[in-house]
């Protein structure tokens, strides 16, 4: 552009002398043969738009072609950057510096390298009627004259390159920018991958201002004017402007193409064509004094097609079917001459069609294509006739992937697979779309029934939900059971963390018939794990810890030592939250250490979380904070979001207990952001109440009033009533603070008669932020010492909620309750009352002195004497029916 003269010379150079050209004698010495007719300043064309933006890349282009020791620098990109604009941008604004002149060759309708020498020749303006080579003719002439030449479209004729050398060895003060979609790979080259424009950050937040600053959006503007002089950005389409620019990925070629189309379609109707892959289609039509190449999309990614050699074009074609990025690996197993795999890929890099990007642990290079590109390279695998191959060799790659990754998801390197997962979701998920669309039923299920456990481990529990659902909505009558059990596993767990447990416990109880009659290992292990979770949250304390036992002896067994110290966690936890702290320290130190010694960042961090509870609880808040604040920046740095919240509160409600309100209210509010986020109403809950608690202590009680009231509703509509409990407890203080002292008493009466209903544990949080305020006034509280709970009065809204049944699993449907007494052997009854105790097999065996493999047969007996299949249904049949 004229009006930008920031490499210009004047009386206060803009560029350091460092970086100025070497000084060379200017005087003109004839050559032999070779006379200038006339030595012009430049020869750059004139374009007739101005030129917009980018001024980060006009600044590095010139900085390296005022640096006095590099002589070629090539400008490389895709189709339709802009390479040749920036060019002749940079070389405008340098002219000043090259005082013998800067020429524009445009090699594009030249094929051979002697035809490119006579057309810098001819760009010279040099007459010669000699029969010396052009080569020699040019050495000769520019030996010691300061000159740009500017070659565009230098891929047409790479055979050039050596004559290009040879020029710039002869000549000192040369210098050469090129512009091409092939890297020359001269020596001495340097190479400049001209970006696609900055396109803007769609965001609520986004404003006119910030949107109207933007580059894509600029050339936007300026070329939908050209077809329509009364178009203009404003507030009602600036989101619809920036939404084009981010489809048309900040390629100049496709947003003027694209704005050209705007006397003709709405601005919402091109941004529905283009989001519904008529990209090619709509940009077909463009300014006609142009070259062909830059009058369509199409055409001016053709022409890089041509380029490539058969090898080449196959492999990009098929390279088409990744909608997300690809590793070396991958493209292999698309490719059937694997050994020429790299050579290509390299190529394609050199060529601008496909781009680098942040490689994965594990994978070394990875590359993707700019979706324009993709689109292209699909349309010509559908031309080919190849598709149907092409994806059958692309989902056969991603379903073996992501069962090898999840096989490895609890050894030492597992966050290296985890990367690799995360890397590849695009695809994952394109794949696992493309399966349930054609009915592949088998393969649907293999690849939903491993990708589940990477879905929990991120938080994606509605997106997971989803996809299982439509997954389990697919039928065959011969599909294999345990790739049922796998997907049902599944669609549990992330119900339950999503607290829908309910429906998790269906889904469990169906996995574990199918995996005790098919393969009674480690995936038993974790659906019974599973079922004791669902347990738990719903209130179902001692069958939560049976079921836990259960599949601790099930890991030990199988040698699953992470597995085994996860169930050691699990119950130790679960001890933890029910005040009974007798082996907690005990049972988490030993999960700690199994965890440790397999390198499993996710259980140390997990397990740290309750260890620190336990040790707050037990008066070593020091000790108790550390493990805490360890456990969650382990959580944090292997992106464990799905314990996020359970840690922010736990570590959050000891700050506030440490009376640091500060730290607490920032990990409190963090915890409701992200368990918002994963829509886990437990977690939420916990914060509510928590952070209630912060406020009361505040003295901002009508804030902790409607925090505890959200908690109350959301422990409501879980069943939850312990829950219920603790939020009552702080609503009663806030109205003792308040001095309605009659809806305190009336709360009071309530949480007393809830309390032993549920048999609920007093936790630290009621001894610190609740008894105290209470005793503060005894005689208040001695009121409702024997008072009735309300019948029609209920002083809280709380809706009415069944308390869930301790067991669902398999029950007879008629017995002899005595008969079945009778016949268990003394000993079988003295195993089930251990049973009943909580004890796991190993402790069983040494209270009597027996092996495990004998507690075993003796529990396999008592199963069948009772019409039983597991540890809870028998202690839960002996329990109803006096046996024990």
């Amino acid at each position: 552009m004229k009006n930008n003269n920031l490499f210009r010379r004047s009386n206060k150079p803009l560029i350091s002398s460092k970086l100025r050209l070497k000084a060379i004698d200017s005087l003109w010495v004839d050559a032999p043969g070779a006379r200038p007719v006339h030595q012009p300043k430049t020869t750059l064309p004139n374009y007739l738009t101005p030129f917009i933006g980018r001024q980060s890349e006009i600044e590095t282009v010139a900085r390296l072609l005022t640096n006095p020791d590099i002589h070629l620098v090539t400008l490389t990109g895709a189709a339709g950057t802009g390479k040749t604009r920036l060019a002749l941008t940079v070389a405008e604004n340098l002219a000043n510096w090259f005082e013998d002149g800067v020429y524009f060759v445009n090699l594009a309708p030249l094929n051979k390298p002697e035809a490119g020498l006579n057309a810098i020749v001819q760009a010279l303006g040099l007459q010669d009627h000699s029969r010396l080579s052009s080569l020699h003719k040019l050495q000769t002439f520019l030996q010691r004259r300061r000159v740009l030449l500017v070659l565009d479209n230098f891929e047409q004729i790479l055979g050039l390159g050596p004559a290009i050398a040879d020029l710039l060895m002869a000549a000192p003060c040369l210098k050469i920018l090129v512009t091409s979609r092939i890297v020359l790979h001269l020596y001495g080259e340097n190479v400049y991958a001209v970006p696609t424009l900055q396109i803007p950050v769609l965001a609520e937040n986004s404003t006119f201002e910030t949107v109207s600053q933007n580059e894509a959006v600029r050339l936007f503007v300026q070329y939908a004017r050209m077809v329509n002089a009364e178009f203009s950005l404003t507030e009602a389409n600036y989101k619809l402007i920036a939404a084009l620019c981010v489809h048309l990925e900040g390629l100049p070629l496709s947003i003027e193409l694209a704005a050209a189309r705007c006397d003709v379609f709405p601005l919402q109707t091109l941004l529905d064509r283009l989001s519904t892959g008529q990209r090619f289609a709509l940009l077909n039509s463009g300014f006609s004094n142009l070259p062909l190449r830059q009058q369509t999309l199409g055409e001016a990614i053709e022409w890089s097609y041509q380029l490539l050699s058969e090898p080449e074009k196959q492999l990009f074609r098929k390279l088409g079917v990744f909608v997300g990025s690809c590793s070396l690996a991958a493209a292999e197993a698309m490719n059937s001459n694997h050994y020429d795999t790299l050579d290509s890929v390299e190529s394609l890099l050199n060529k601008s069609l496909l781009k680098p990007v942040e490689e994965a642990p594990g994978e070394g290079l990875r590359f993707n294509m700019l979706e324009t590109i993709r689109e292209f390279a699909l349309a010509k695998l559908v031309e080919a006739g190849e598709l149907p191959a092409a994806r059958v060799a692309y989902k056969d790659y991603f379903i073996q992937l992501v069962e090898t990754a999840t096989e490895h998801l609890k050894d030492p390197d597992y966050l290296d697979w985890v990367k690799r997962l995360e890397t590849d979701h695009p695809n994952i998920l394109d794949v696992l779309d493309y399966l349930i669309e054609n009915g592949e039923v088998e393969e649907a299920y293999h690849l939903g029934g491993d990708i589940w456990v990477t879905w929990w481990r991120w938080g994606y529990l509605n997106q997971g939900r989803q996809w299982l659902s439509k997954i389990l909505a697919l039928t065959q009558p011969d599909l294999r059971p345990v790739l049922l059990a796998k997907v049902l596993d599944g669609a549990a767990y992330l119900a339950m963390y999503q607290d829908d447990c309910q429906e998790a416990t269906t889904y469990f109880e169906q996995s574990i018939k199918i995996w005790r009659n098919y393969a009674p290992g480690k995936f038993l292990a974790r659906a019974i794990s599973g079922l004791a979770g669902s347990y738990r949250i719903l209130g179902n304390y001692e069958p939560a810890l049976q079921l836990n036992y259960e599949s601790l002896d099930l890991y030990h067994s199988l040698g699953e030592a992470v597995s085994e110290a996860n169930s050691l966690c699990n119950i130790g936890s679960q001890l933890l939250d029910r005040g009974r702290y007798d082996t907690v320290q005990e049972l988490l130190e030993k999960s700690l250490e199994m965890h440790t010694n397999a390198r499993y960042l996710t259980g140390m961090g997990r397990t740290k979380l309750y260890l620190g509870d336990f040790l707050w609880r037990k008066n070593d808040p020091a000790a108790g904070i550390r493990q805490l604040e360890e456990g969650l920046d382990i959580l944090r740095q292997v992106n464990h979001r799905i314990q996020f919240s359970n840690a922010l509160n736990r570590l959050g409600l000891i700050y506030l207990w440490q009376g640091q309100t500060g730290k607490a209210e920032k990990l409190l509010i963090e915890s409701i952001e992200i368990s918002e986020e994963l829509n886990k109403k437990q977690d939420m809950s916990y914060a509510y109440a928590n952070l209630g608690l912060l406020r009361v202590v505040q003295n901002r009680l009508e804030e902790a009033e409607n925090l505890f009231n959200q908690s109350i509703a959301l422990r409501s509509e879980l069943g939850q009533l312990e829950g219920v409990l603790w939020a009552m407890e702080g609503l009663a203080v806030v109205a003792i603070k308040q001095g309605d002292y009659a809806r305190a008493q009336a709360l009071l009466v309530e949480t007393r008669h809830l309390r032993k209903f549920i048999e609920a544990p007093v936790l630290p949080h009621t001894l610190k932020f609740i008894i105290p305020v209470l005793l503060n006034y005894k005689e208040l509280v001695d009121m409702t010492k024997n008072q009735p709970l309300p019948a029609n009065n209920n002083p809280v809204a709380v809706k009415p909620v069944a308390l869930p049944e301790a067991s669902r699993l398999s029950y007879p449907t008629s017995y002899n309750a005595e008969a079945q007494a009778a016949a268990l052997s003394k000993r079988e009854t003295e195993v089930l009352h251990l049973v009943s105790l909580g004890h796991p097999t190993s402790q069983i065996a040494k209270l009597l002195v027996i092996s495990p493999g004998t507690v075993n047969n003796h529990l396999n007996s008592i199963y069948s004497k009772l019409g039983v299949n597991s540890r809870t249904s028998a202690v839960r049949f002996a329990l109803d029916n006096g046996i024990i």
